[in-house]
């Protein structure tokens, strides 16, 4: 849902509430300006990267679930849903994310999986992943899936031998991501439609210096 439009002009960076920092950082309408900086959100420009190197043969292996796993990250990082119950464990930024904003149940074993699949991309741009609890993935694009994720009937024990359709966990990269923009879509909507059920998790600040880019405007 696209947020309606804050005149902040008239005041100055440092002036800006929290409430003015979420609406920079969560607006459809970015750049933003204040007096004295133009402020544009990295969420909305990553997000844009997401959806474009999809359609790039060379950009579209990688990139849109690179840019998707920060992202989920950036929503999970920052905000909670409060007419959700709370999540039951510390667990990641993506797996609240994923709770809050995409209906996945709390730790689930689609929720492991897209969670190990982020982990191999990440630390290693592989499709292969290794979890702290010894569970072995290995993940396989399927562009006919009408989900984001098909968990393997048989969970693999990491061996050679053992590899085959049975034990692949595939993922449809374009369905993922898609529902990673329904995420953002939501979470723009608890702000403008629901604004006291959302949880704000980090600072003025923490915000503000992390996901919001601000030069000063008239830069000489």
């Amino acid at each position: 849902m696209s947020i309606s439009v804050r005149n902040l002009e008239g005041q100055e960076l440092k002036d800006l509430s929290l409430d003015d920092v979420v609406y920079c950082h969560l607006t459809t309408r970015s750049p933003k300006f204040t007096k004295d900086y133009t402020v544009h959100t990295t969420l909305e420009l990553v997000e844009v990267e997401m959806r474009q190197s999809r359609g790039f043969q060379k950009t579209a292996s990688y990139a849109p679930l690179l840019t998707g796993f920060a992202l989920l990250d950036q929503i999970g990082g920052c905000y909670a849903d409060r007419a959700k119950p709370p999540h039951p464990n510390k667990g990641s930024a993506i797996e609240h994310a994923l709770y809050y904003f995409m209906g996945y149940p709390p730790q689930g074993p689609e929720v492991r999986a897209i969670y190990a699949l982020r982990n191999g991309l990440v630390h290693e741009g592989s499709l292969t992943c290794k979890t702290n609890s010894q569970a072995h993935y290995i993940f396989r694009y399927d562009s006919t899936l009408t989900s984001a994720i098909q968990l393997a009937a048989t969970p693999w024990d990491g061996q050679a031998a053992t590899l085959g359709t049975s034990t692949t966990t595939l993922v449809n990269p374009r369905v993922l991501t898609d529902d990673i923009s329904r995420a953002i879509s939501a979470l723009r909507d608890c702000f403008l439609q629901r604004p006291q059920d959302l949880q704000i998790l980090k600072s003025r600040e923490e915000i503000l210096h992390g996901y919001l880019i601000w030069q000063r405007r008239n830069w000489p």
